[in-house]
């Protein structure tokens, strides 16, 4: 069965999809941008923006009772390479010693002039 995952303390979607969907023990969430969802609005710089990301990506497995443990696959878009290190330093601080297969992905562009989009999958765990 396939179940809609929404959280309040994660940005609404800008267009029509669904921050995450559950099917078979494995959540797919959407990427997500730095965008603060209380105000609606980018972050400031590079590291916030990072921080921000991976706060919204918590916030949504938070709603499916999981947390980034659960994440297996993690693909990144950046609007330049030359924000690798910094976003890397973010991601590994947040990740600790969770580290799931991981994508790095150069882009022209992502919505709202973002710097970064993260989207993961996640999966429920017999534990969970």
């Amino acid at each position: 069965m396939k179940k809609i995952l929404d959280s309040s303390n994660a940005p609404r979607p800008l267009g029509h999809y669904s921050q995450a969907i559950e099917i078979n023990n494995t959540i797919y969430l959407s990427g997500q941008i730095g965008l603060n969802p209380e105000t609606n609005s980018l972050a400031k710089n590079l590291a916030s923006e990072a921080e921000q990301v991976m706060s919204n990506i918590k916030a949504v497995l938070q709603s499916a009772n999981l947390s980034l443990d659960n994440i297996v696959k993690v693909t990144i878009y950046l609007k330049s390479m030359d924000f690798f290190q910094k976003f890397n330093d973010v991601y590994t601080n947040v990740m600790k010693d969770n580290r799931p297969a991981r994508s790095c992905i150069a882009v022209a562009e992502l919505p709202k002039d973002a710097n970064i989009e993260v989207d993961v999958i996640a999966v429920r765990f017999d534990d969970n």
